[in-house]
C-alpha cells in the first residue's frame, strides 16, 4: 500500500460523500507521524476540506479512516489530533514470501505486454567506445521491454552508426497493437519507428598524480587527462578499439557496463579507470554484486543461527548487560529511575525492526513498478539507481540488531534483497557470481 494508493481511495469517499469537497481533486500530503503518534503516514487533507464537507474535520477524518480500513494493506486507520488521519500499514511480510517464491519474475510487469518491438543496432562486434555503449544498451533494452511484456527482437545491424531504433507495430496510425492479425476489418500493422536513442560519448579518465607527458603512454597520463584512443570530447580515435580492451582489461567488462548504464544514454559518460579497477564501494558493478552476496550470506547464517539452541546471554567483564531487545544499561554509570539507554545500532539510533525494515521493504516492494517505468521510458539508469538503492539501505541494516539473529523474517528479508539484486543486475545483462 503506497501513499498513492490511500490518496485514490480517499478521492473514492469524497466522491462518495458529494457537495463542494466531491467536486475537488485531493492532492493530499502524506508525512510520516511523529514517533510519539505511531503509525505509517499521516495527512492533515480533513482540516483543508472540512468547510467545504459540510462537516467537522475530526468527523471526516473519521469517515475517511473507516473506509481505509477497509482496504487490503492497511492495518488500521485513525483520527490523531485536531482531525489528522493517521493511517498505520499491514505487516508486508506476504509480499516478502511472494518476492522470495517468484525469484526472477518478480521484475516481470505487464507494463509493455501485448507490443512487438525490434531493437536495431547494437551489434555486439565493435570497434570502439560508442559502438560497445551502444551494444550494452541495446542487450538492456532487450532485456528490460522483454520483461516488461513485450516480444522483442534484435537487429544488431538495422540502424546506422552507433545510435538505437526501436520499431513497433502500430495499426491504423494510432494504436499499438501487438498481435494484430491482418483482415478486413483490421489492417495489416505498418511498422513505424518509435524512438531514436542516440548514444553520447565516453571518455576514459585516469587519476593519477602523474604530471601529463608528451606523447607518453596511457599509464603516463595526468589528472583528467583521457586515454588516448578517445579524444577530449570522446570520439574514438585512431586507437579506439586498443582503448576500449586496456578498460575492459582495467576495471572488467561489468564495472564498464553498469558505469555506462548509469548515464542517460544521450549524455556523456565518463570512466574513471582507477577508481572503477578496485573491488571497493567506488566500484559500481562490485557494489552491487557485494550488496547481493552479503544478502545471500546474511540468509544463510540466519537459517544456520536459527537451528542452533538457545543458550543464556552471558555479559561481558565490564561490557554492556542486556536487559531486552535494543535496550542496555552500562554499569557504573548513573541511569535516571524508569529511564534507559537506548542502543545505538548500524542505523544510528534505536529503533524498531518495521521502523529499521521499512524504507528496505518499501524499495523491495517497489521494484517491479521502476523495472517498468525503466522499459517504458527506455531509461536503464531508472531500474540502476533504485538497485543502488537497495544496496545502501540493505548495508544500513546489516547486519541487523542481536534480537533477531537466527529469525526466519531476517533471512526472508535477505532472501528478497539477494532476489531483487540478481533479477535487476540481470536485466541490465550484469553477471551476478553465486556464493559458495
Amino acid at each position: 500500500m503506497t501513499p498513492a494508493e490511500l490518496t485514490d481511495a480517499l478521492r473514492r469517499v469524497l466522491a462518495d460523500l458529494g457537495g463542494g469537497a466531491a467536486q475537488r481533486r485531493v492532492d493530499p500530503r502524506w508525512r510520516r507521524p511523529r514517533a510519539e503518534v505511531g503509525g505509517d503516514w499521516s495527512t492533515g487533507v480533513a482540516l483543508e476540506l472540512a468547510r467545504e464537507a459540510g462537516r467537522p474535520a475530526p468527523v471526516l477524518a473519521g469517515e475517511f479512516a473507516r473506509a481505509l480500513t477497509a482496504l487490503e494493506g492497511v492495518a488500521d486507520a485513525r483520527v490523531t489530533g485536531p482531525g489528522f488521519l493517521t493511517v498505520t500499514l499491514a505487516t508486508p511480510h506476504g509480499v516478502v514470501e511472494q518476492i522470495v517464491a517468484d525469484g526472477p519474475r518478480w521484475l516481470h510487469t505487464a507494463a509493455c505486454a501485448g507490443r512487438r518491438i525490434r531493437v536495431e543496432g547494437g551489434a555486439p562486434l565493435v570497434a570502439d567506445v560508442r559502438e560497445f555503449r551502444a551494444a550494452v544498451l541495446a542487450e538492456s533494452l532487450h532485456r528490460l521491454l522483454a520483461a516488461a511484456g513485450a516480444t522483442v527482437t534484435r537487429d544488431e545491424a538495422g540502424a546506422n552508426g552507433p545510435d538505437l531504433r526501436l520499431v513497433t507495430d502500430r495499426v491504423d496510425g494510432s494504436t499499438l497493437e501487438g498481435d494484430a492479425v491482418a483482415s478486413p476489418r483490421r489492417p495489416a500493422p505498418i511498422e513505424v519507428p518509435v524512438a531514436e536513442v542516440r548514444v553520447g560519448p565516453v571518455r576514459f579518465i585516469r587519476e593519477s598524480t602523474n604530471p601529463p607527458a608528451t606523447g607518453g603512454s596511457p599509464a603516463s597520463a595526468g589528472i583528467g587527462t583521457p586515454v588516448r584512443g578517445v579524444d577530449a570530447a570522446g570520439a574514438p580515435g585512431e586507437d579506439g578499439s586498443a582503448a576500449l580492451a586496456e578498460a575492459a582489461m582495467l576495471v572488467g567488462a561489468d564495472a564498464l557496463r553498469v558505469g555506462l548504464l548509469r548515464v542517460p544514454a544521450r549524455e556523456g559518460a565518463t570512466v574513471p579507470l582507477v577508481g572503477w579497477s578496485g573491488r571497493t564501494e567506488a566500484n559500481p558493478a562490485f557494489r552491487l554484486v557485494h550488496a547481493h552476496a552479503c544478502a545471500v550470506r546474511e540468509a544463510r547464517v540466519a537459517r544456520e543461527t536459527a537451528l542452533r539452541p538457545a543458550g543464556p546471554t552471558l555479559p561481558h567483564p565490564g561490557g554492556p548487560v542486556e536487559f531486552g531487545t535494543g535496550v542496555e544499561e552500562r554499569p557504573g554509570r548513573d541511569v535516571a529511575p524508569g529511564r534507559v539507554e537506548k542502543r545505538v545500532g548500524s542505523c544510528g539510533a534505536a529503533a524498531s525492526d518495521a521502523d529499521r525494515d521499512g524504507p528496505l521493504l518499501a524499495l523491495l516492494i517497489d521494484a517491479p513498478r521502476v523495472a517498468g517505468q525503466a522499459a517504458l521510458m527506455l531509461a536503464p539508469e531508472l531500474l540502476l539507481r533504485h538497485l543502488d538503492a537497495v544496496a545502501t539501505e540493505f548495508a544500513a541494516v546489516h547486519p541487523m540488531s542481536p534480537g533477531r539473529r537466527g529469525t526466519d523474517a531476517r533471512a526472508r528479508l535477505a532472501e528478497a534483497t539477494a532476489v531483487v539484486l540478481r533479477a535487476g543486475l540481470d536485466l541490465l545483462d550484469v553477471e551476478v557470481p553465486t556464493p559458495l
